[in-house]
């Protein structure tokens, strides 16, 4: 189901612009009896992956709350942003697609899970 979301979401998205940055953000929650420091080695070999995959453009941060309205023991955003709709169509194929990105995934899905995942376009610089 997720994935027919995400490629939905891709295909309305195509015909905007090709070169505004592309950012993903999800709500995620650490499973029972993981860290953020478990999460932070998940995303070291994930970056490594993606960087042998060619995907090195493709850069992911993690939001911890600080002082946040929706903030609770555990939860955390993920950021993860692409240059432009082609790179970040191409990477999100490769992840549905390859069965190293399941392995991948399902490292993560080990130590954390996610909802409420939202695509954005950048607009102008005010």
């Amino acid at each position: 189901m997720r994935r027919h979301i995400c490629l939905a979401v891709i295909a309305i998205l195509l015909p905007l612009p090709a070169s505004a940055e592309v950012i993903l953000r999800s709500k995620c929650s650490l499973n029972p009896g993981k860290t953020f420091a478990s999460v932070e080695a998940v995303f070291v070999e994930w970056r490594k992956l993606f960087t042998e995959e060619g995907f090195g453009d493709y850069r992911v941060r993690l939001l911890i709350p600080h002082a946040a309205p929706d903030s609770r023991v555990g939860v955390f955003w993920i950021e993860g942003s692409s240059p432009d709709f082609e790179r970040y169509g191409k990477a999100w194929e490769w992840w549905y697609t390859s069965p190293v990105a399941a392995a991948a995934a399902a490292s993560m899905a080990e130590v954390f899970s996610c909802e409420n995942t939202e695509v954005f376009r950048t607009g102008p610089s005010l």
